[in-house]
């Protein structure tokens, strides 16, 4: 009997659910700095960077962005449960409504007119730069 060296990953967001994600690696960034789990990984949790996430599967690499959260993996059921605000495949990244987004965010900022409301598009305006990244990076 083979060794199988592949897990599944779940994606959960405010707006919908991806499962059936295969993985034999993921790399993402937490607080703690950048790690990558593999298959068979003993129980972990740990809190998400916004950041771009690489996910390994049949010697493809694939990558995508989230806007933070949460990552639990799940040694007895061999899955990584990623709990984040957004996730989206670089591919999928429309850089210029982001650099537009951006904008519109920037000058939100500036005219905010409490502490929340600031940091909450300061977080915003944030995740909009890590997708313009993401795509520059690794979707040329």
């Amino acid at each position: 009997m083979a060794f199988d060296n592949s897990f599944n990953i779940k994606i959960v967001t405010p707006n919908k659910v991806i499962d059936g994600i295969k993985a034999e690696k993921l790399t993402v960034l937490t607080k703690e700095g950048m790690i990558s789990l593999l298959s068979h990984h003993v129980e972990y949790m740990t809190v998400l960077e916004i950041s771009t996430i690489e996910i390994l599967f049949n010697g493809e690499t694939t990558h995508y962005t989230i806007g933070g959260g949460l990552l639990r993996f799940l040694e007895n059921e061999n899955t990584a449960i990623l709990i984040v605000k957004s996730f989206c495949p670089v591919e999928e990244i429309n850089i210029y409504e982001l650099e537009k987004e951006k904008e519109n965010l920037s000058q939100k900022i500036k005219n905010s007119n409490s502490e929340i409301e600031h940091k909450a598009s300061e977080l915003e305006l944030k995740r909009a730069i890590n997708r313009i990244n993401a795509k520059k990076s690794f979707n040329k």
